[in-house]
């Protein structure tokens, strides 16, 4: 027999052979499984993102476009709100001097006619306890079924003056309106001639002339035309008054009241 065949079989090469196609088919498993896990999450967010989509779809969606419209939508409703809010709240009157207080009244009409020509001078306090002792107005038409005054005062301020009337809606909700008036002196004809505005104050917006508050709203000079015929009635009440001013013989003008000094209607003659 040959020596070769008695020689030992050396099976270490395929042996290292075999382990190196295992560890092979291990790594291509492995990659093949980590492939299809990350296929899957894919998937699997594909399909998340695409129920989300169908989801805000189902619900109308939160387009830009349709959270400003919510916005400004609640913006506006904000606004009526506060609108409404101011314009029912009323002044408070109770700092007024001579409001409700008639131990300060004094005949007013006697002393401006008996004054001459010389500058007359009346507090708020004076002229609010003569308006409660002697002013007594009603409110007409179709709202007088649901309001009517309940007293009338004036505010000075630097310029122009407020007139303010309250009134009771009901038997116990109070309600205030006001009217600002400022007088100037013009010459028409050689004729001095007294105008009256219904304004004062900064205007509104920086544009629009202040006429007077509903509430505490402020409203603009246009729409105060509207309270014309309730001043002219007012007027009627105190005719010596209204003739000094309307035939120009006085002009008014109003100081507001400070720390140190009341508020004052000054009637200087012209």
């Amino acid at each position: 027999m040959s020596s070769d065949a008695n020689r030992p079989r050396n099976d270490k090469p395929l042996k290292q052979t075999n382990i190196w196609r295992r560890i092979t088919q291990s790594e291509r498993r492995s990659k093949h499984s980590e492939r299809t896990a990350e296929q899957s999450k894919i998937l699997h967010t594909e399909q998340y993102a695409e129920e989300e989509e169908q989801i805000i779809e189902a619900s109308g969606g939160f387009h830009p476009l349709k959270i400003v419209a919510a916005l400004i939508f609640l913006s506006f409703i904000s606004l009526i709100l506060l609108v409404s809010f101011e314009m029912w709240r009323p002044q408070q009157l109770s700092d007024l001097p001579g409001y409700h207080d008639k131990t300060l009244a004094k005949d007013l009409s006697a002393f401006i006619r008996h004054a001459g020509k010389q500058e007359i001078r009346l507090t708020e306090a004076e002229i609010n306890s003569y308006l409660g002792e002697s002013c007594r107005i009603r409110q007409k038409g179709i709202s007088a079924l649901l309001a009517q005054p309940s007293g009338v005062a004036l505010r000075c301020h630097d310029g122009y003056g407020e007139l303010i009337i309250e009134r009771m809606l009901g038997t116990n909700i109070k309600h205030s309106v006001s009217v600002y008036l400022s007088f100037s002196r013009h010459v028409v004809n050689g004729t001095p001639v007294i105008e009256l505005e219904l304004s004062g104050g900064k205007p509104i917006l920086g544009h629009f002339p202040r006429g007077g508050h509903i509430g505490h709203l402020p409203l603009p000079q246009r729409y105060m035309q509207i309270l014309t015929p309730g001043l002219e009635s007012l007027a009627a009440l105190y005719p010596d008054f209204s003739t000094l001013v309307l035939d120009g013989s006085y002009l008014p003008s109003f100081r507001k009241a400070t720390n140190t000094q009341e508020g004052l209607l000054i009637l200087s003659p012209l």
